[in-house]
C-alpha cells in the first residue's frame, strides 16, 4: 500500500497535480487523457481554419492562439504554382503578416478611403451626369471651379475669356478640380515667363538700338527723337498707341528697331520738313525767316563763316520743301 502511494503521489507531482483536480483518478490516466485532449484541440484549431471558422493565424493577429510555426513551403503551398504571387508572398514573413495586409486593406476599403472610380455609362442622362460629379468631387457648373492661382498670380481681365473658355472645355470633359488648378496654375506660369523674357529682350534691343543711332546721327540725334515724338502727336489717338505697341515680324518692339525708328524719323521729316530745325516750333516757316536774318546772308561777316553759310543752305531748302508741301 505504501509503494502505490508513493508512485501516485510522485506521478502526480510530474503532471502539475492534475489527479487531485480529476477526482482523484489515477496519475497515469489523467496524464493520458490531457494528452488526448491536446491532440484534439490541435486538430480542431486545423479544422477551424480550413473551414474559416474566424480562427487566427497566430496570436499577434487580434490577441488570438494559434499555430506558432509554419511550414518553410507555405508560401509555395499558398501561390499554388503562380510565379508573380509567390514572388508578393516573399515579402512576408509569416501567413500572419499576410492576414494582417489582408485586414488593413479591408478596412481601408469599407472605410471609403479607396473609393472606386467607375466611367460613366453611354449617353448618360443629365441627372446621372450630375450624381456622378457629386461623387468624384466635380462641380456641378464649370463656374464653380477653383481658378485660384499660386505665387500671388491673378487672372487679368484680358485674360478672363480664355479662362471661361477652357474652363467650360474642361468641364465638359469632367476635368478633376485639381487638374484644372494644375492647367491653369501653368499656363499663367508661362505667360509670366514669357512676359519677363520679353520685357528684358525689349530692354536689351533699345539700348543696343540707341548705342546704334547716337552713333549714326550724332549731334541730329536728339533732333530726330524730338521730331518722331512731334509727328505721332499728330496722329490719331487710337493709332497712335497702336504704333508705339506694334512689334516687328521678329517680335522687336517697333520703336526700339533701328530700322524702325529710321522709317518713322523719314516720315516725320516728310510730314514736316522742319521739324527738325525746329521741334516744337507752331510756325516753322517764321522761324526759318527769323534764323536766316540772324546769319545776316550775304555780309561779310556771314562770307567768312563756312558753318553759317552751311546752315543757310539748309534752311533755304527746307523753305523750298514747305513751300511744296503747302502748294
Amino acid at each position: 500500500m505504501t509503494d502505490q502511494t508513493t508512485q501516485t503521489t510522485d506521478t502526480t507531482q510530474n503532471v502539475g497535480g492534475q489527479a487531485a483536480q480529476q477526482g482523484g483518478q489515477p496519475a497515469q490516466k489523467v496524464d493520458a487523457t490531457q494528452q488526448q485532449a491536446q491532440t484534439d484541440g490541435q486538430q480542431q484549431g486545423g479544422q477551424d481554419a480550413k473551414a474559416g471558422t474566424g480562427t487566427v493565424l497566430d496570436k499577434d493577429v487580434d490577441g488570438k492562439q494559434g499555430p506558432a510555426d509554419w511550414p518553410d513551403d507555405w508560401r509555395q503551398k499558398m501561390a499554388g504554382g503562380d510565379a508573380k504571387l509567390l514572388k508578393q508572398l516573399e515579402t512576408f514573413t509569416s501567413p500572419a503578416d499576410v492576414y494582417k495586409a489582408h485586414r488593413a486593406l479591408q478596412q481601408k476599403l469599407t472605410s471609403g478611403e479607396y473609393k472606386k472610380a467607375t466611367a460613366l455609362p453611354d449617353n448618360a442622362t443629365e441627372e446621372q451626369i450630375a450624381e456622378w460629379r457629386k461623387e468624384n468631387g466635380i462641380p456641378a457648373k464649370w463656374e464653380e471651379y477653383d481658378t485660384a492661382l499660386p505665387d500671388g498670380l491673378v487672372i487679368g481681365e484680358d485674360d478672363k475669356p480664355i479662362v471661361d473658355e477652357v474652363l467650360k472645355a474642361m468641364h465638359a470633359t469632367n476635368a478633376p478640380p485639381a487638374v484644372v488648378q494644375a492647367a491653369l496654375g501653368t499656363y499663367f506660369k508661362l505667360q509670366e515667363n514669357h512676359r519677363a523674357a520679353m520685357a528684358e529682350a525689349d530692354s536689351n534691343t533699345l539700348s543696343a538700338t540707341v548705342e546704334e543711332l547716337r552713333g549714326e546721327w550724332g549731334p541730329e540725334y536728339k533732333r530726330n527723337q524730338n521730331a518722331i515724338a512731334a509727328y505721332l502727336d499728330t496722329l490719331p489717338e487710337e493709332f497712335r498707341d497702336n504704333l508705339i505697341g506694334a512689334r516687328l515680324a521678329d517680335g522687336t518692339k517697333l520703336l526700339g528697331n533701328a530700322a524702325g525708328v529710321r522709317f518713322l524719323a523719314q516720315l516725320a521729316r516728310e510730314a514736316n520738313p522742319a521739324i527738325t530745325a525746329f521741334p516744337g516750333s507752331s510756325n516753322p516757316a517764321k522761324s526759318i525767316e527769323d534764323e536766316l536774318k540772324s546769319l545776316n546772308v550775304g555780309s561779310e561777316e556771314y562770307w567768312k563763316s563756312p558753318e553759317k553759310q552751311k546752315r543757310a543752305r539748309e534752311l533755304y531748302a527746307l523753305q523750298d520743301k514747305l513751300k511744296q508741301k503747302s502748294a
